[in-house]
């Protein structure tokens, strides 16, 4: 499935674009069904701007990942997320489902 924002391939999700307050809803919406579906790898590569809705969106899927019995690793975050994360003190929260950039992903 592929729009602006997303580009979803069996289970690796790339984010396109911001995800900041404008897009947040639109960003959720879209790759919850993804979460909800299948074990997902949310990948930030694409993401050239974030705020603080971003670390909203990503709760919010490890949310739903857990309630559906899935995992979600998170991969490729911005520098400006992880400084927002420890902002808010979340960053002990999903440290756990941040994957090194360099590690090689085989099974989503």
């Amino acid at each position: 499935m592929t729009n602006e924002l997303f580009v979803e391939n069996g289970g690796l999700v790339l984010l396109k674009g911001p995800v900041t307050m404008d897009t947040a809803g639109t960003v959720l919406a879209a790759i919850e069904p993804h979460v909800r579906a299948k074990n997902c790898v949310l990948d930030w590569t694409d993401v050239p701007a974030v705020d603080s809705s971003a670390l909203s969106v990503l709760l919010s899927l490890l949310r739903i990942a857990r309630e559906s019995r899935h995992r979600l690793a998170v991969v490729n975050t911005p520098a400006a997320f992880e400084s927002l994360a420890e902002l808010y003190g979340i960053d002990g929260l999903i440290a756990e489902h941040l994957v090194p950039t360099n590690t090689i992903l085989l099974h989503a």
